[in-house]
């Protein structure tokens, strides 16, 4: 599972660039999470564990922009996964 999640995440920030790409990719992993209730609490815990981990992995190289750049990304994946 762990491989995955992090293999989601790797195809996600490598389409950054192209919010089409981005969009379509989004779509379609939320589509394969269909048979998972996603909430908004279940992927605000998600989100949160996620920065935790970059946070200890990284340490100070996570800046408050960077922070921002990963809620806000994980904010948007989160609620297209809603959304589906």
């Amino acid at each position: 599972m762990t491989v995955r999640i992090m293999t989601g995440l790797n195809q996600i920030v490598g389409t950054l660039a192209d919010p089409k790409a981005l969009k379509a990719l989004v779509e379609i992993i939320g589509f394969q999470h269909l048979a998972l209730e996603v909430t908004a609490p279940r992927v605000a815990i998600f989100r949160d564990a996620i920065l935790d981990l970059l946070q200890a992995e990284v340490g100070d190289l996570m800046t408050p922009a960077a922070r921002t750049g990963w809620l806000t990304l994980l904010n948007y994946c989160g609620g297209a996964y809603i959304f589906i």
